[in-house]
């Protein structure tokens, strides 16, 4: 049996039963989109083939030639969070931008025209002029769905129309 004081001092050390974790710092996201993990992983595997490339020939032009998955890879750690009626892109160049404003620029075009042949990708302009574009060969077509249909959602809900189901 222990004493009553060494169990008042193990009582004393549990943690309470309401954790940190239940507490909410900051706004969190709605909606968090990701790229598509396929182009990251096609980029960093042809990122060291060309890297192993250049070890082993001493080839130095290789590595120029590398930095282009590479830079393909780091645009595969952005990420775009919809909290109401903002939409803010994280990564290499942050956007914040205002959907209940936001029309569609333009339209997109298949992935590899957007990236081989520099076409245009879906973009997003808000009445700030802060645009948002979304490469198809970066994000997949539901991710750019549900991006343009929540920016179309908050502008049907600033007009006040009503929809079909209403």
């Amino acid at each position: 049996m222990m004493p009553a004081s060494a169990g008042d001092a193990e009582d004393a050390l549990q943690l309470p039963a309401r954790g940190v974790d239940s507490l909410r710092v900051g706004n969190e996201a709605d909606q968090v989109f990701r790229p598509r993990t396929m182009t990251a992983k096609v980029s960093a595997v042809a990122c060291v083939a060309l890297l192993l490339v250049t070890a082993i020939t001493g080839a130095r032009e290789v590595l120029w030639l590398a930095a282009i998955p590479f830079l393909l890879v780091a645009q595969c750690l952005q990420r775009i969070e919809i909290t109401g009626n903002h939409a803010r892109r994280t990564g290499l160049r942050i956007v914040d931008i205002d959907l209940s404003t936001a029309r569609v620029e333009r339209t997109g075009r298949a992935w590899w025209f957007e990236l081989f042949f520099l076409g245009r990708c879906l973009e997003l302009r808000d009445a700030d002029r802060h645009g948002l574009l979304l490469e198809s060969w970066l994000w997949s077509k539901a991710d750019r769905a549900a991006i343009v249909d929540a920016a179309r959602g908050t502008e049907t809900a600033v007009r006040g129309e009503v929809g079909p189901h209403s």
